[in-house]
């Protein structure tokens, strides 16, 4: 499981089959392109954090944050790839102000992801934590022994957030 950033990495591994299932919490796996305007807005310091990750010693302008996500971006493997290795469950509030709802929306197109665009949550769906714990529990169980309760319990937290 990956929140936020470390979602990028929970995709990578997914894609690339290395674990059994695989849960994306709000990763920003680039979807599209972002406009230097876009990049230029974000706040909280989520330059900041990019940049720390990174080990720079200075906030990236505008263009520079483009290069570095467009580094990270996993928009080709999404869209090269025929098929995930394994589940993917991937999460995000549909109002979150740094990532475009794309980059959960982008997994609808997989026949082993499950995708939940919560609404009235922003990143991480972080409003809205409790019944996406429980649905992500249930989830995971139906993954590790599916059974028609654990089926019934990601039906409800799908409808539900």
């Amino acid at each position: 499981m990956g929140i936020s950033f470390g979602g990028l990495w929970a995709v990578k591994l997914a894609l690339g089959g290395s674990v059994d299932f695989a849960i994306d919490l709000g990763g920003p796996v680039g979807s599209k392109d972002r406009s230097l305007d876009e990049l230029a807005a974000l706040s909280n310091g989520m330059s900041g954090i990019i940049a720390h990750s990174l080990q720079l010693d200075h906030l990236p302008s505008p263009t520079e944050l483009n290069g570095l996500l467009r580094d990270f971006s996993l928009r080709q493997e999404i869209s090269t790839t025929a098929e995930l290795s394994v589940p993917l469950l991937a999460v995000n509030g549909r109002n979150d102000p740094y990532l475009p709802v794309s980059d959960t929306d982008v997994f609808r197109r997989f026949d082993r992801a499950t995708v939940w665009c919560v609404k009235g949550a922003g990143h991480c769906a972080a409003e809205r934590i409790r019944p996406v714990i429980a649905g992500t529990l249930g989830w995971i169980s139906n993954q590790v022994k599916p059974k028609p309760l654990n089926r019934v319990a990601v039906a409800i937290a799908s409808s539900l957030l």
